[in-house]
């Protein structure tokens, strides 16, 4: 029975791994991918660090610092999003397709492309960190992430997966689900934009907890049940409710908070991977006209 079972299974595992070879390659051998996902996530992360702790009354703490860390799961998921239209638009996807593939494994290979460039991309964050922290002029005083014990970034590690995954989900289908390549870049520029601006993600929660319709859009937009499961994890605030002032650091004078326990953004987490995994395959399209 069990010979059987891996019979069955042979054929997916090989169309799996002859596609992700197929795309690996594609993706990591572009020199675009070095610029845009590495270099420009890299600049944009220093950008965020050096500003929120030059200019801002509240300084940055770990939940905070590894937000800005963590950009990189947009950029790579923007930047193959990009690439889906644009294989769609060549018929690159309907050429791939002849080996009988089907959508699944269209999207766990780019959920693992995305894995892997999300990965690479935060460990060269959290390496510059570690050289710019140095600097006197991002007035970083304390060594932040030695804060964070190895059981958190077990569970942040957990949480990134989960981002990735929802992301690699939502960008499919909106690289895929649009006929029309113009709007199909639009939509997946301006959703980029909203993800990043109401997640909470450039943002510090204590400025955007004051603001309703930052209150209001950040209910609305998915990556930011993401973005609080983390933190609340990366500030300790599941084991201690003190731990929400690394968080909002003007919690004892607010009377909202988006997120108080761990669940409450876990649960909308299940909601939004179940809507998409269903959305995602259904709506997917292979080519694309014109």
């Amino acid at each position: 029975m069990k010979s059987n079972f891996i019979d069955h299974c042979k054929p997916t595992f090989l169309k799996l791994n002859k596609t992700a070879s197929l795309l690996f390659k594609v993706i990591f051998t572009n020199p675009r991918t070095y610029i845009f996902v590495f270099i420009f996530s890299g600049l944009l992360s220093i950008l965020c660090s050096w500003l929120w702790n030059t200019y801002s009354f509240f300084v940055i703490l770990p939940p905070i610092l590894i937000n800005f860390l963590s950009i990189s799961v947009f950029i790579a998921s923007f930047y193959l999003g990009l690439y889906l239209v644009e294989w769609r638009q060549k018929q690159f996807l309907k050429k791939i397709k002849l080996i009988n593939l089907h959508q699944y494994h269209i999207i766990i290979v780019v959920f693992l492309l995305n894995l892997a460039l999300t990965s690479i991309s935060v460990l060269i964050n959290i390496i510059l960190y570690n050289i710019y922290s140095l600097v006197p002029i991002f007035n970083f005083h304390l060594p932040l992430l030695s804060n964070i014990r190895p059981f958190i970034w077990l569970l942040y590690i957990m949480g990134m997966i989960m981002l990735t995954f929802f992301l690699t989900l939502l960008y499919v289908w909106m690289a895929t689900a649009i006929s029309n390549r113009n709007w199909s870049f639009a939509t997946l520029t301006i959703v980029t934009l909203f993800l990043l601006i109401f997640s909470d993600v450039i943002l510090q929660p204590t400025i955007t907890n004051k603001m309703w319709p930052f209150i209001i859009l950040g209910y609305l937009c998915p990556t930011k049940y993401f973005i609080w499961f983390n933190m609340l994890f990366t500030s300790y605030q599941f084991l201690d409710s003190l731990g929400i002032s690394q968080i909002i650091q003007d919690f004892n004078q607010v009377s909202f908070i988006a997120f108080n326990q761990v669940w409450e953004p876990f649960l909308g987490i299940v909601v939004l991977i179940g809507i998409f995994s269903y959305l995602t395959p259904k709506y997917f399209t292979w080519g694309m006209k014109g």
